[in-house]
């Protein structure tokens, strides 16, 4: 199965698994699922971190993509119709990071594991 990490998602499998869903966790651990990552997710913590929004980043932020490697995702780069589809909401949410990784989760077909209301609001399909 393939499915998109929200950042929170992202941030707990690394840090603190135990904060996950037992659903989250099990498909994160099988090796025969694809857990993607967005570059807006490595985009966000990475500046978060360096704003001083996001310390607990603190050992992940410098070496972010050893750490992806770590955990087995792949990468799912930004691309036109990502941004499109992702200017096009009227939902109140007006973080860019949840609204690219909203329409990517809708352009590509796959689900994001998120425990955010958002993504299901604009029609993300989500697992939690």
């Amino acid at each position: 199965m393939i499915f998109l990490l929200d950042t929170h998602a992202l941030l707990w499998a690394l840090l603190q698994p135990h904060l996950l869903p037992a659903v989250v966790r099990s498909l994160i651990q099988d090796p025969m699922n694809f857990p993607h990552v967005s570059s807006a997710t490595v985009w966000e913590i990475v500046t978060k971190h360096r704003l001083g929004k996001l310390p607990l980043a603190v050992d992940i932020a410098p070496r972010i993509d050893q750490h992806l490697a770590r955990l087995g995702t792949t990468a799912l780069p930004i691309n036109h119709t990502h941004a499109r589809v992702a200017a096009s909401f009227t939902s109140f949410n007006k973080d860019p990071f949840d609204r690219i990784l909203a329409a990517q989760a809708i352009v590509e077909g796959i689900p994001i594991a998120t425990r955010d209301r958002f993504f299901t609001e604009v029609g993300a399909p989500t697992i939690w």
